[in-house]
């Protein structure tokens, strides 16, 4: 039997009596095994929430964001020439999974005396 193991095992467990020291050794050693277990359990779960909110934030948000750096939003003669572009360009159209033009700006909503600033978006299709 391993030495270091045979040690463990002496303190842990005494020849004689139990008295408290071993008590609050059994206490202890009980105590550490549940705070491993419970650390494991919440850093898988918080791991597959990781995996979760990043692959929700992907599909949500787009990889591309074209606007327009004077005005707040492109017009929309703007808009159907800009996919035009895009479409008729041989290097860009064969990256290009789909085209939203979205509407995206701030609003209050009043609600008798409650008053909320919303983001508001407004797709295009």
């Amino acid at each position: 039997m391993n030495y270091a193991f045979r040690i463990a095992l002496r303190y842990v467990f005494p020849k004689r009596t139990l008295n408290f020291i071993s008590i609050i050794t059994i206490i202890s050693v009980v105590g550490i095994a549940i705070g491993v277990a419970a650390l494991i359990v919440v850093l898988s779960i918080f791991n597959g929430f990781r995996q979760v909110s990043e692959d929700m934030i992907l599909q949500i948000d787009p990889a591309v964001r074209i606007a327009s750096k004077t005005a707040p939003y492109l017009s929309f003669s703007d808009v159907k020439s800009l996919i035009n572009e895009l479409k008729n360009d041989n290097s860009v159209s064969k990256m290009i999974s789909s085209v939203i033009p979205v509407l995206e700006t701030k609003a209050v909503l009043i609600n008798r005396d409650k008053i909320e600033v919303i983001q508001l978006l407004s797709s295009g299709d």
